[in-house]
């Protein structure tokens, strides 16, 4: 069992204590006190729909994890692409000697300063010139 099984069977456990917690308040209030006790219940209740949520949010794949099954089939959309820290522009291409074959991604390592950085969180392909130009664009001014 990987740790993150572990600390989700962990956090279940967590919560059907809570849950067990919160059915027995609920039994055993003081009725002088109803508009009290029902704030901390509902309290109670929303923290455990947050541990729900996060929960669910961590069996979910996040957008940081490679997930070949999309990236191979998705067409990577050409993009003018500039490096957020040094602004070098970026351009993929088939890289031998680093044997990169520029394959369908959304990660981009500068190759002037080293930054990786994702663009989109769909596959992206840095490009030195895109091939449309509208009529309202005005720049780059090429003559267009």
């Amino acid at each position: 069992m990987s740790s993150i099984e572990t600390l989700v069977k962990e956090l279940r456990d967590i919560l059907k204590d809570w849950y067990r917690r919160v059915d027995e308040f609920e039994r055993f209030t003081n009725r002088e006190n109803a508009i009290e006790n029902s704030a901390y219940i509902a309290i109670y209740k929303r923290c455990i729909l947050d541990m729900e949520t996060a929960l669910r949010n961590a069996a979910r794949p996040t957008a940081d994890v490679a997930n070949p099954a999309v990236d191979d089939v998705a067409k990577p959309i050409d993009m003018i692409l500039h490096c957020p820290k040094c602004h070098f522009q970026h351009v993929d291409g088939i890289e031998p000697e680093l044997a990169w074959n520029n394959p369908p991604h959304r990660s981009h390592r500068c190759r002037q300063c080293g930054t990786v950085w994702r663009p989109a969180d769909v596959p992206t392909n840095g490009v030195a010139t895109i091939k449309t130009h509208g009529k309202a664009d005005s720049w780059p001014d090429n003559g267009r």
